[in-house]
């Protein structure tokens, strides 16, 4: 997947932002709310390690062209593919490459925010990305109800770190359990059918493998 130029459908939206997290609705697993609507949700403490978006960017998607989430049944591990490998373990280093694919998926893709819901940077912390309530930019024709989980680094020339594989490995068990999704739903970029692309890279599916091999119920 090149990482400036990674795969969307056309989305359309015109609600305000709500949550910047995952939360739960009570009773009602898997189902995202309505942007703009308060519900009746508990914030889901599993979630309590993940950064919120306005520690990398105070730039605010662009509502009037997503769609908002449907009940989530899925989740896509991606690389970010981009030409230089991110050695850095740093997070300043982790906010700028964040910083760099939004652009790109911006300004160069001209969509309305980052593809991607979360990203895990090469010291295993969790990054907030595109709000929960909207619909990912991460698997054309595939992003209604899938959560799109980037690991930062190209994986075709690099190999994602102990700590990022485990924090994916965790990230991936919390989504599964907190949205009910069943572990055959846990796919890479590269598994989905009509896929052309190498994502998530020969480094890193190997991995992904062997996570679900061992199982993804916490």
């Amino acid at each position: 997947m090149a990482g400036l130029s990674a795969c969307s459908t056309a989305t359309r939206s015109s609600s305000a932002l709500q949550p910047d997290w995952p939360s739960v609705a009570t009773g009602n697993a898997g189902v995202i709310p309505r942007p703009g609507i308060a519900p009746a949700t508990v914030v889901d403490p599993r979630f309590a390690n993940v950064a919120a978006r306005t520690s990398w960017t105070t730039m605010l998607p662009d509502s009037k062209g997503m769609n908002q989430m449907t009940p989530i049944r899925s989740v896509t591990v991606h690389h970010d593919g981009l030409p230089s490998p991110l050695a850095s373990t740093r997070s300043r280093d982790a906010q700028d490459r964040l910083r760099t694919i939004r652009r790109g998926h911006v300004n160069h893709n001209g969509w309305a925010d980052i593809g991607y819901h979360f990203a895990i940077d090469r010291s295993g912390r969790v990054w907030s990305c595109r709000p929960l309530v909207w619909q990912g930019a991460h698997v054309k024709d595939r992003n209604e109800g899938n959560i799109g989980v980037l690991v930062l680094g190209n994986f075709e020339i690099e190999r994602p770190t102990s700590a990022q594989l485990n924090a994916l490995a965790i990230h991936l068990k919390t989504l599964v359990a907190a949205y009910r999704i069943p572990q055959r739903k846990v796919y890479t970029h590269r598994e989905w059918p009509g896929a052309a692309t190498a994502c998530p890279g020969r480094n890193l599916q190997p991995a992904v493998n062997r996570i679900r091999d061992q199982g993804l119920v916490a």
